[in-house]
Parts: C-alpha cells; sequence; structure tokens
C-alpha cells in the first residue's frame, strides 16, 4: 500500500522517532512499525478488504504506538492525539480519521473490541508481532 498519505505518514513517524526517542531504540520502533504495516496490509489483502480498509490497516499500523514518545503507560490516548492533530493537519476526510482513531484503540486494546474483519486483523497481527513488550 503505497498511497501518498501512507508515504507521507511514514516520513512524520520517522520524524517523531528520530527526533524524540534514544537512538537505536528510534530505528527499532520504525522498523516495528513498518513490518506491522506490511503484515496487516498483507493480511488484509487475503481477507479481501477494500482500498479503503488497507488504507486504514497502513496508517492505523504506523500510528498506532507514536504516543510512545511521550509515556509508555498511557502512549494509546497519546497516540490518538497525535494521530487526530496529524491526519487533520493533512486535511484528511473526518470519518475516515475517526475510523483510524478507532482501530488505535482495537490495536491497543485487545480482542474485547475487535468486531469487523479489519479490527480481528489488527488484534491478530498487533498481539502476533508485539507479544508481551507492551502493556
Amino acid at each position: 500500500m503505497n498511497s501518498p498519505i501512507v508515504n507521507n505518514t511514514f516520513q512524520f513517524v520517522q520524524y517523531l522517532y528520530r527526533s524524540y526517542l534514544p537512538q537505536g531504540f528510534d530505528r527499532f520502533e520504525l522498523d516495528q512499525a513498518v513490518l506491522e504495516k506490511n503484515s496487516w496490509v498483507s493480511k488484509g489483502l487475503q481477507a479481501g478488504l477494500s482500498d479503503t480498509e488497507l488504507e486504514t490497516l497502513a496508517l492505523t499500523a504506523l500510528l498506532y504506538r507514536v504516543g510512545i514518545i511521550e509515556t509508555f503507560r498511557s502512549y494509546s490516548k497519546v497516540s490518538r492525539t497525535i494521530a487526530e492533530r496529524y491526519l487533520k493537519e493533512q486535511k484528511y476526510p473526518s470519518k475516515r480519521i475517526a475510523s483510524i482513531l478507532h482501530a488505535i484503540s482495537v490495536a491497543n486494546k485487545g480482542g474485547q473490541m475487535a468486531q469487523q474483519r479489519l479490527e480481528q486483523i489488527i488484534v491478530s497481527k498487533s498481539k502476533a508481532e508485539v507479544g508481551d513488550v507492551w502493556p
């Protein structure tokens, strides 16, 4: 998935991690976000998701942990705030922003929120790749 918004978001996330995280850890986080984006989109393609849903997966994978630049304990809320502000600045459609913010919550809270195919992909892939590293 190489849409302009996904490419721009990658650049934004790269900037945040390089600017705010210790050297080395920034590379790990960025690599993890790219791995998840590719894995989630691949799983979404296999599930027959639409281009819009694939873009939501890609953006969610890139943005759902950016809050760690400020805090490790409650990074989910910070991630949502950063994502919302960034996507509004990019003039991304408000309805789709709401979908991404919801997907970020699903990614960070897990299975109890996953109801749709897209959400189930997010939960299964985030748990499989992140494991117990993140609270």
